[in-house]
């Protein structure tokens, strides 16, 4: 593999980290994302670039959306305990095309059986407040996180299957990446598809 292809350390797609790094990453990308949500006009926040396309805090909320009800799904699974719900077998290869579509500068649909994760008209300050709730439930989620469970699939993504929560905090974070570019090329007045 050449060098440029060796994602750079920190990305969702580096190798090897432990919950804690994946979560921190996860952590730095929703608050780059915000701060560039921020620093857009309240005007340019709600602007849509074209019929039918989001405004960037339509895109916020979609982000949080996703965010939430991944983590919805892990609380779940976690309280189950011995009785959670099977989520299918693990594809390493539909997780490696999931982050490698999230890298892409490709304009993606949202996936078919997706549900709860378009937007509902939140608003701006409503999405903030929403995401701001988050990260407290994702540490205490991921600090009493079952070392057993490590390598067991515990949420499933409509397209790449069955994840893990290693899996899920790496997809997470190259979401919120990939629509951070989409709030940067609105803030330089381009299309946010």
């Amino acid at each position: 593999m050449s060098k440029s292809k060796i994602p750079p350390a920190g990305s969702p797609l580096a190798g090897p980290a432990t919950l804690a790094d994946r979560l921190a990453a996860l952590h730095n990308e929703r608050d780059a994302f915000l701060d560039a949500l921020a620093r857009l006009a309240p005007a340019e926040r709600t602007a849509t670039p074209a019929p039918g396309k989001w405004s960037p805090v339509e895109i916020a909320e979609h982000v949080y959306r996703v965010e939430a009800v991944t983590l919805r799904g892990l609380e779940r699974q976690l309280a189950a305990g011995d009785a959670r719900r099977d989520v299918g077998p693990h594809s390493r290869a539909g997780v490696v095309l999931l982050l490698a579509a999230m890298r892409s500068p490709k304009q993606l649909e949202m996936p078919g059986g997706a549900r709860g994760i378009a937007p509902e008209g939140m608003g701006y300050e409503a999405v903030r407040a929403a995401w701001a709730e988050l990260p407290a439930r994702w540490d205490a989620a991921v600090a009493s996180f079952p070392p057993a469970l490590e390598r067991t699939p515990l949420l499933r993504h409509p397209v790449a299957g069955a994840l893990t929560l290693d899996d899920a905090l790496r997809f997470l974070a190259a979401h919120t990446s990939r629509h951070r570019r989409q709030l940067a090329r609105a803030a330089r007045g381009g299309s946010t598809a």
